[in-house]
């Protein structure tokens, strides 16, 4: 529960306003799914300034998914990481970073649901243009992530290609 401080010259309900909308852009939304934050969403990870991807991190920490970017005006102490799916080398720990961020938001509305974590199927896309070698990286990542949040892995995890085609003027 945040408790709101009070700043001269602005009443508790300026705060607590503050307050919210500081949650749905370091946290999660009150609602996903309806309105203005909805899946899919694009690729990106919103994290501190001052994250060191050396070290060990965990999912909103200092770093989330964005749901509120392009809807509202991103915060000033966090840098946007864009196209992490391609992303090379000290990239990588982004892209895990953004599937950890998935998986612990799919276990806690699992949870919330009173569904059973062993019995839940995950399923998820790549671009058919993806190199070998970063899709086994990324094969990786979910299964990691999966096994992490969900506890092991029992073929409950699928990966499937998705066709991007460009469109040219």
């Amino acid at each position: 529960m945040f408790v709101p401080s009070l700043v001269e010259g602005k009443g508790e309900q300026d705060d607590l306003i503050e307050e919210e909308q500081l949650i749905e852009k370091d946290f999660l939304p009150a609602e996903v799914g309806e309105g203005d934050f909805v899946f899919p969403t694009r690729t990106i990870l919103s994290c501190s300034k001052t994250i060191d991807w050396t070290g060990v991190i965990e999912p909103y920490g200092l770093f989330n998914i964005p749901l509120t970017y392009d809807k509202r005006r991103d915060l000033q102490y966090n840098n946007i990481k864009y196209n992490i799916k391609w992303g090379k080398g000290d990239e990588y720990r982004v892209i895990e970073s953004y599937v950890n961020c998935l998986m612990l938001m799919i276990r806690n509305k699992v949870l919330l649901n009173n569904g059973n974590l062993k019995h839940t199927k995950i399923t998820w896309f790549y671009p058919i243009s993806m190199a070998p070698k970063r899709l086994r990286k990324l094969q990786q990542t979910w299964d990691a992530s999966y096994e992490k949040y969900f506890g092991k892995r029992h073929d409950k995890l699928h990966d499937r290609i998705c066709c991007s085609y460009t469109i040219l003027f």
